[in-house]
């Protein structure tokens, strides 16, 4: 499966991270690709939830989560174009702080072609959605 990951260390522990995985409502504070994103389910964040989102450029998609371990990870899927996307949020203790890794990963029958969009667009994404959480999150007293 062709994947795209990228990681950045944020000085703050995993339980803001965390937070801020779970907090839909400010992810387009962070990911500066999205025009909104809401919650479909009536719960909070956790395995089988589903989530609209709508990017700036109009697309929307429907995401729902295939993997959830609470403080730690959750990983989300949406079917776009024939193929099937499949997106983690990790993070993890190191020293003081947080590493926050984001993986996205397509299969099916435009998985190739998908891969070169992950690689040479969403990758940027990822990178300036990592570099804007830690941002967010190391200037926000604790």
């Amino acid at each position: 499966m062709p994947a795209v990951e990228r990681s950045i260390i944020i000085n703050v522990p995993p339980e803001h991270v965390w937070e801020a995985f779970v907090n839909l409502g400010d992810w387009p504070v962070w990911n500066h690709h999205m025009r909104e994103i809401r919650l479909l389910t009536d719960v909070p964040l956790s395995m089988d939830s589903r989530a609209r989102i709508v990017l700036k450029r109009g697309l929307s998609s429907t995401w729902e989560v295939t993997e959830f371990s609470p403080g730690r990870s959750f990983t989300w899927d949406a079917s776009l174009f024939g193929s099937r996307l499949s997106f983690a949020h990790v993070v993890q203790p190191v020293n003081a702080g947080s590493r926050v890794v984001f993986r996205i990963e397509a299969s099916g029958l435009t998985a190739l072609a998908a891969a070169l969009v992950l690689r040479f667009s969403y990758s940027r994404f990822l990178n300036h959605s990592l570099r804007r959480l830690k941002e967010l999150l190391e200037e926000t007293p604790s």
